[in-house]
């Protein structure tokens, strides 16, 4: 690389020389200006180039935004680079055929006409952008396809009973009542944590068996089902209602059964009724899963209600949210963020940023902004890491502990991870499972090397790797002296 560069450097002199040379009178050439140095020997070690101007960080950011409808100016002006440096990015990335794409779909077209329509004082270019962008939404609405009605089931619940909780003297939140009210037959709710949900599912169960339809609550655990029958007996109670027959897992109110089922897909088949899926985004095998419960439906006609908050992009619940590939447009959707739950009565103690503190941003935007835990660029996705994993660990089974240290400070979170290798007997197998993982945030860095420390002497740790780009590098000696 190094004589390639000397070559174009002694190339451009010389071009410059004879330019002048041209330009005065009686001038001569000089054609030492044009000779070229010897070439290297072979085998010469080349120098390395010039390290990147611009991060990883800054030309992800400047992708988004290109990807969200800014143009290379706008994007070059935040960044504090050239234009032209930003189209050559466009360029070797291919990012104009991604916003191509984009700009075929209708939420693609609705992102950044939202985008746009945040700015206070739009210039020219963003003004004109906008209209071509509204402009191409309405063609491509008026030539879509008009979406079939959506089934609905009449009677899917007590009428009477309906009446009495929607009464706001019953208590309920606007998006409660909301839910209540929908009549669709096939329903998906994206939601935040801690926002009341189980608690109208629960009465929403409660009317739907009050109504002589059998119910089937699948929880993604015991522990959550027991919840949405608590909240079953709590709200037949508060209705009067009195149940004929109340076991741990079933309560038979007006002769219908309320059943809550595991999500083991081989012992979740066999009753009929309405199926409400909870925090299904979480649960193991969604597939065939669905292949043994859904069945459920077909003798009564029954409905189908998916709930829960946010997880792996790819899954079958992501699918069925996102509309993926605009095959399941029969289905009902709703996202409740804590905002909106809040703005629509909920109260909250404290406020939304004392809660914030609690969690990094990611954590944050999954569990209350209703957002899905990757975006795509990760090495390994969540969804593979989850298919890897299983529920318990035999911790004797594995030896061979390696430890693992990845440095924050600040913006990032200090991670300590130990990996064993599983055994059996004398022989080592290609497995292996995390032990043991902590992590911390805001720790200084004499905090972090006692942790790594105290683990490391908690464990019989047979080697360390530690993080030393950046942050990683004065930590990582001073471990090692310790030695």
């Amino acid at each position: 690389m190094a004589k390639h560069l000397e070559d174009r450097k002694s190339a451009g002199e010389a071009h410059g020389e004879s330019k002048t040379a041209r330009r005065t009178p009686g001038a001569k050439k000089d054609k030492r200006a044009i000779s070229r140095p010897a070439p290297a020997p072979s085998g010469a070690i080349r120098g390395r180039g010039r390290p990147p101007k611009y991060t990883e960080a800054q030309r992800e950011q400047a992708y988004l935004e290109f990807l969200a409808g800014d143009s290379s100016t706008e994007i070059a002006a935040r960044i504090g680079c050239s234009p032209r440096t930003v189209r050559h990015w466009i360029e070797r990335g291919g990012w104009m055929s991604e916003l191509r794409k984009r700009r075929e779909t209708a939420t693609g077209l609705e992102e950044q006409i939202f985008r746009l329509s945040r700015v206070k004082n739009p210039s020219n270019a963003q003004a004109q952008r906008m209209a071509m962008l509204t402009k191409a939404l309405e063609r491509l609405k008026k030539s879509a396809p008009k979406p079939k009605p959506r089934p609905i089931v009449a009677n899917a619940v007590s009428s009477e009973a309906l009446a009495r909780v929607l009464d706001p003297e019953y208590g309920l939140y606007g998006y409660q009542v909301e839910f209540l009210e929908s009549e669709e037959r096939f329903r998906i709710i994206l939601k935040a944590r801690q926002i009341g949900f189980s608690y109208v599912v629960g009465l929403a169960v409660l009317l739907g068996a009050m109504a002589g339809r059998p119910q089937i609550v699948v929880s993604a655990s015991e522990r959550q089902a027991q919840i949405i029958l608590g909240y079953v007996r709590h709200h037949a109670a508060r209705l009067d209602v009195l149940p004929e027959d109340d076991k741990a897992n079933k309560i038979t109110v007006m002769g219908a059964d309320i059943v809550a089922v595991s999500t083991n897909f081989r012992t979740a088949q066999g009753w009929p009724g309405d199926v409400w899926l909870d925090e299904f985004a979480w649960v193991r095998n969604q597939r065939m899963l669905w292949a043994a419960v859904i069945p459920s439906i077909t003798a009564i006609g029954g409905r189908v209600t998916v709930f829960s908050t946010p997880f792996l992009p790819g899954s079958l619940f992501w699918e069925i949210a996102t509309n993926h590939k605009n095959r399941h447009d029969h289905w009902w959707r709703k996202t409740i963020t804590i905002e909106d739950a809040i703005a629509q009565g909920m109260p909250l103690p404290g406020g939304l940023d004392e809660l914030r503190l609690l969690f990094d941003s990611e954590s944050w935007a999954m569990f209350y902004e209703c957002q899905w835990a990757e975006n795509g660029s990760a090495l390994l996705s969540w969804e593979l890491l989850h298919s890897l994993t299983t529920e318990r660990i035999i911790r004797a089974n594995f030896g061979r502990l390696r430890g693992g240290v990845d440095v924050g400070r600040i913006n990032d979170r200090t991670a300590i991870a130990l990996v064993g290798q599983e055994h059996e007997h004398a022989k080592w197998k290609d497995r292996y499972a995390l032990i043991h993982h902590e992590m911390h945030k805001g720790l200084p860095f004499d905090a972090q090397k006692a942790r790594i420390h105290e683990v490391d002497g908690r464990f019989d740790v047979e080697s360390w790797k530690v993080d030393k780009t950046g942050l990683g590098m004065q930590l990582a000696e001073e471990l090692q002296q310790a030695k």
